[in-house]
């Protein structure tokens, strides 16, 4: 007789499971009709103080998921184009011709409020340049968004690109609260859109077969969880360069107040714009960067069906004193019947090993190499 679950009380139902990869996420024709949930761009309104409203080139949202692109090519938008969207662009547009062969893919419009990445972006890519991404998504040559924007942006961009009735590859952190995810989670589930989080590790071989080994019951009854994600950054991480042509206001070639969109407003700083990820007000750093990239791995191995019952963090600003998120923290995720700690630093390099506790064994996962070691009898 299998055991009955056990039910998390207040909980709500997580996205569903799909197989879907990112290659094929990539491969996906773009041709369904956005579902009926759907309301169409025609209803976008605004997102920031600066922000006009949209305007439609003659053909409804709902047209837009119908359009193939030439050649039965996906026709890619790029919403943000700093380091990350910018590998992306590079990715797609045959810098090194291996991936781009794997994939029906190629990016045609590209977004960003700074001018000098928008034109960078457009160069890398040949494809059309928007200051607005409400623009792209409403331009009709688009099929699918690959949105890599700050934290604070990634709920009301992949929203407003699935209204648009488009697929979205969305990197993590998916939000940064509990009711922004759980209203996408269910925005989507209710489409037939195709969703994808990005994350890093999370298509090594080693974690699929590390989860078949625990769906076959080799570890028993899993006791804990760990992962960490650690780094040393001599000069602080995330001190990226700052540009110094940067310029706002009228004229200006950085749009800070589109930038800020719906958080509430702050005086522009260098460091606020280059350097997000070390504040508190667009970042939650260590925990949004870094550990979503091994905390997906360990909830995909074991199964991510049940919320947890609790969540704790502790640590702080040991080293470096120029920023407002931690750079050591630890935290500890208590899911009823099992325990998951992750750790994480910017100032020692030594993390703990990837692994899985059960009664009868302890599994690990070291780059490509899965390991059962089993308990003395």
């Amino acid at each position: 007789m299998k055991k009955k679950k056990k039910e998390i009380k207040g909980a709500e139902p997580r996205l569903k499971e799909t197989k879907t990869t990112r290659r094929e996420f990539l491969s996906v024709t773009g041709a369904v009709v956005a579902g009926a949930a759907l309301t169409g761009c025609q209803t976008l309104g605004p997102l920031s103080r600066t922000s006009s409203t949209l305007k439609l080139q003659g053909m409804p949202a709902k047209s837009y998921a119908m359009i193939i692109g030439a050649n039965d090519r996906i026709r890619l938008g790029s919403i943000g184009t700093g380091g990350m969207g910018t590998g992306h662009i590079r990715d797609f547009m045959n810098d090194d011709g291996a991936f781009s062969k794997l994939t029906n893919a190629t990016v045609v419009a590209v977004s960003d409020i700074y001018a000098p990445r928008l034109e960078r972006a457009r160069e890398l890519s040949g494809g059309e340049a928007f200051h607005d991404y409400r623009d792209l998504l409403t331009s009709g040559n688009v099929d699918a968004v690959i949105i890599a924007s700050p934290e604070h942006w990634h709920y009301q961009m992949a929203m407003d690109a699935l209204q648009c009735g488009m697929d979205v590859y969305l990197q993590k952190p998916m939000t940064r609260t509990y009711e922004e995810a759980y209203s996408l989670s269910q925005a989507f589930s209710k489409s037939d859109r195709v969703f994808q989080l990005g994350s890093q590790y999370f298509q090594k071989p080693a974690w699929y077969r590390a989860r078949e080994l625990f769906r076959e019951g080799h570890l028993g009854k899993i006791l804990m969880s760990q992962t960490g994600y650690h780094r040393n950054s001599k000069g602080g991480e995330w001190n990226y360069g700052i540009d110094k042509d940067a310029r706002t206001g009228p004229g200006g070639n950085l749009d800070w107040e589109r930038w800020l969109g719906p958080h509430p407003y702050m005086e522009y700083k260098p460091e606020y714009y280059f350097r997000w990820r070390k504040y508190k007000a667009f970042s939650g750093g260590i925990i949004t960067d870094l550990l979503p990239h091994k905390l997906h791995c360990l909830a995909f191995v074991v199964g991510a069906d049940k919320l947890p019952e609790h969540v704790t963090c502790v640590g702080g600003i040991y080293v470096h004193n120029d920023r407002t998120v931690g750079d050591t923290v630890m935290v500890t995720v208590d899911y009823g019947d099992y325990v998951m700690t992750l750790s994480g630093s910017t100032c020692n390099a030594r993390g703990p090993e990837d692994m899985i506790r059960g009664h009868e064994a302890t599994l690990y996962v070291a780059g490509n190499t899965v390991r059962i070691t089993p308990e003395r009898p």
